[in-house]
């Protein structure tokens, strides 16, 4: 397709998870999973659509910015490749602990304007005079014409099939010592949750997840009924919804009892491990005893839930961990794993370690520097283990 002349190129860049983990045992393990369970996908690139993208393609006017989406599978390919890009080309960024480094080898490679954002220090690219680190979406108005309240545009995704993300609120009020998501409570007005809701009509989906970091949390979660009615309006194939939430949370008020009456079909758990001491080290918002009365209530209602579980703690050997997922496996059709990793910009505190590497800050890498050998060989297995007692659990 001809670019219009009287437009300015964006190119939207994201890496291919099959650049960035390769031969990983979790995507063999979520192919294997995903394939027993209705709605659920699994992208060629990417677990999910990079929502980064849909957020600022919506927010840059389609009659000033002509918008395009790079893959990047092959680094040195994608270098000759954005080198022959006009010289006034914008190429985008988010950028993560688990592709900085290649960000950097972009950067120094391509001379072109690059715009940075995402969880990482932004002075680490203070030195490159074509690449602007900006710190929040915002700060787009630095550097772009934007409209900051527009809904997100799904237009380069058309046709994907995925698991879309909907936010009813932004924020999440509880303090987990390893997590960045803001501490303020911002609630999406109904014509905002419309809005999204209309935004999804480019893709191809059966689920939709909000994306609330504590469903139940803010106030307005009852409306995803009408999220429900305005999405079946244009998709008769549409299931439900995914939620995640503490288990201490889901029980309240009868949350759960009315969630799956509204539609939730799975409930997301950061159980991240079944261990008191380590979850109050992690200072979250449960303990054990909930997680135990969740599962059964949950089994009450027909409900499926999935723990997401952070390996790497240390002193943690995991027993407790295992035996709960073989005691619950019936209602557990996937399980998330992720490393314990010191973010950077982590406002609630910080976590009792240091960050001596870049897989430090990673929670997508199992080697840290706090982990002895025999500690890296004991959480390895018991991945395995989970990953082996659920991929064979009922969906």
């Amino acid at each position: 397709m001809m670019k219009s002349p009287n437009k300015e190129s964006i190119s939207f860049v994201q890496f291919s998870d099959k650049l960035l983990t390769p031969d990983s045992i979790m995507r063999d393990y979520y192919r294997k999973t995903y394939s027993k369970m209705d709605g659920y996908y699994f992208p060629e690139h990417y677990m999910e659509i990079p929502f980064w993208i849909p957020t600022i393609a919506g927010v840059l006017p389609s009659d000033r910015y002509e918008k395009s989406l790079h893959i990047i599978e092959d680094l040195d390919a994608s270098v000759s490749l954005l080198t022959q890009t006009p010289q006034s080309e914008r190429i985008l960024f988010s950028v993560m602990d688990a592709n900085v480094q290649q960000v950097h080898h972009l950067a120094q490679s391509v001379d072109r304007n690059m715009i940075l954002g995402g969880y990482t220090d932004p002075a680490d690219f203070s030195g490159y005079r074509h690449v602007r680190y900006l710190n929040g979406l915002g700060k787009l108005t630095e550097v772009l014409e934007v409209q900051l309240d527009s809904p997100p545009d799904y237009t380069l995704f058309r046709g994907e099939k995925c698991i879309p993300r909907l936010m009813l609120s932004d924020g999440c009020l509880f303090v987990c010592s390893f997590c960045t998501v803001p501490t303020t409570l911002t609630i999406a007005s109904p014509g905002k949750i419309k809005e999204q809701v209309e935004a999804l009509k480019p893709l191809d989906f059966k689920l939709i997840f909000i994306n609330d970091k504590s469903f139940g949390q803010a106030k307005n979660w009852h409306a995803i009924r009408e999220v429900s009615e305005q999405v079946q309006q244009y998709n008769q194939d549409f299931l439900g919804f995914i939620v995640q939430t503490p288990p201490s949370l889901a029980l309240k008020d009868g949350l759960m009892e009315e969630a799956v009456g509204l539609g939730v079909k799975y409930m997301e758990f950061g159980v991240e491990t079944v261990n008191d001491q380590h979850l109050a080290l992690l200072n979250k918002p449960y303990r054990v005893k909930h997680l135990e009365e969740v599962c059964e209530r949950a089994r009450r209602l027909g409900l499926k839930i999935i723990p997401n579980f952070i390996l790497g703690i240390p002193g943690d050997d995991y027993k407790a961990t295992i035996e709960w997922v073989i005691r619950n496996r019936d209602i557990i059709p996937v399980v998330n794993i992720n490393f314990l990793a010191i973010h950077y910009g982590n406002e609630r505190g910080k976590l009792p370690w240091e960050a001596q590497t870049v897989g430090d800050r990673d929670q997508n890498v199992a080697e840290k520097s706090w982990l002895s050998q025999d500690d890296l060989a004991r959480m390895k297995e018991a991945m395995e283990t989970i990953y082996e007692i659920t991929v064979g659990s009922n969906s």
